[in-house]
């Protein structure tokens, strides 16, 4: 039986319960605690014995061996979230105060150490909690008996051979103390995946709920340790932009949307150098009695940041500004011999950005311009290319986040 503190904790677990089969969910469903309970609550074994005590309850759902223990603040708190939540395309769960998306590495091998890892840490890995709009946001890479699972159960979507607790299961969980808008935890969770991606090097990507078999024994020496999440809301646009350059397979793809990404960081570069440049105007003496001459200035100035520069120029500026040519030295193709190169910083970086906006203006394109396509990456180069402009993308985000 379930053993109460109180009247008042009685009532809020009993009233969980109601609230489930409500929801369709009978205690045979999700806790042989529950159900027990109940049942000796209206038939009390006689001289026998007596039945077993517990303070908390033990959740499993059906055809699935993982359980999750939980105590009874925590079984009400569960109950309120199943109540609003709701699964979207097979891959996000939905609820008034969380977010768990399923996610996959890219990397196969990574995926079963990174379910090897969770298994080990059931309450989940890669702990991390920052604030977002004033709101404590805490997130964790997890697994096995979740929200998404109880959506599942509901929905009965399931069967022996497709329980709703699969053993790859895997997932981003962002959790709020209050009700915060989604937007705000979709910010936190692309802030997340960045991080895990730039501090621990696990590349993850959606991945709808599906049944695989993960039988080999692999796992990580030591979790990496994760940096501060960059919670700023300068920061929001480009890590929205990295998440979504991640998510294809294709090296080309991903080439093309991080580029989107240094075109963004240079608008914003960019203004900067144009407050910087007004400023300087301002502070002349001549803006006290201006002539037409001093106008005109203006005017050219404004003009010239007016119409954006080219593609080129304004990537090559990013890259100049935010990139490391040794440490993208260390992961760049053979192709990139000026890069891999001790020289002089500028001329690396900018072998780094033509061989970018050839690579991207190919694959645009067409492949049309002969000259654009000598520049390019070789085919045969492209992964490790790919890899190489990601690790330019994560500092170009670190450099917004210290600005």
């Amino acid at each position: 039986m379930l053993v109460f503190k109180s009247p008042t904790e009685e009532r809020a677990v009993l009233g969980a319960i109601e609230r489930l089969r409500k929801l369709g969910l009978s205690p045979a469903d999700y806790s042989d605690d529950v159900a027990n309970h109940l049942a000796a609550a209206q038939d009390l074994p006689d001289e026998g014995g007596q039945p077993e005590r517990h303070n908390k309850i033990a959740i499993r759902f059906p055809f699935c061996f993982d359980e999750r223990t939980l105590t009874f603040v925590e079984f009400v708190q569960f109950v309120d979230d199943l109540e609003s939540a709701t699964i979207i395309d097979n891959i996000e769960c939905r609820s008034k105060r969380s977010l768990l998306l399923r996610v996959e590495a890219s990397n196969p091998v990574q995926t079963l150490a990174l379910l090897q890892a969770v298994e080990k840490s059931p309450w989940g890995i890669f702990a991390a909690g920052s604030h977002f709009d004033d709101l404590e946001i805490s997130l964790a890479l997890s697994g096995g008996v979740t929200l998404f699972g109880a959506c599942v159960v509901l929905s009965g979507d399931y069967d022996e051979w497709f329980p709703p607790v699969l053993p790859e299961d895997l997932f981003v969980t962002a959790m709020a103390s209050v009700k915060p808008d989604q937007e705000v935890l979709r910010q936190a969770v692309n802030a997340y995946v960045f991080e895990l991606s730039s501090s621990a090097k696990v590349d993850l990507v959606r991945a709808p709920r599906r049944y695989i078999r993960a039988d080999v024994d692999v796992g990580f020496k030591a979790l990496p340790r994760l940096r501060p999440l960059l919670s700023g809301t300068q920061t929001a646009r480009v890590l929205a932009l990295y998440v979504e350059a991640m998510e294809t397979a294709d090296n080309v793809l991903k080439v093309l949307r991080f580029t989107r990404l240094f075109e963004y960081a240079a608008l914003t570069m960019l203004r900067q150098e144009l407050n910087e440049r007004v400023k300087a105007k301002l502070e002349s003496a001549r803006v006290l009695q201006p002539d037409s001459d001093y106008v005109d200035e203006l005017r050219l100035l404004f003009r010239e940041f007016g119409g954006g520069r080219r593609q080129r120029e304004a990537v090559e500026l990013v890259v100049a500004r935010c990139c490391d040519p040794d440490e993208l030295a260390r992961v760049a193709p053979k192709a990139l011999k000026v890069l891999r190169q001790r020289t002089a910083r500028v001329r690396r970086l900018h072998d780094f950005a033509a061989m970018l906006i050839a690579t991207r203006n190919k694959a645009a394109h067409g492949g049309n311009d002969a000259s654009e396509n000598r520049r390019a990456c070789p085919s045969n180069e492209l992964a490790t290319f790919a890899a190489c402009v990601q690790m330019a993308a994560q500092q170009v985000i670190r450099w917004y986040g210290r600005e």
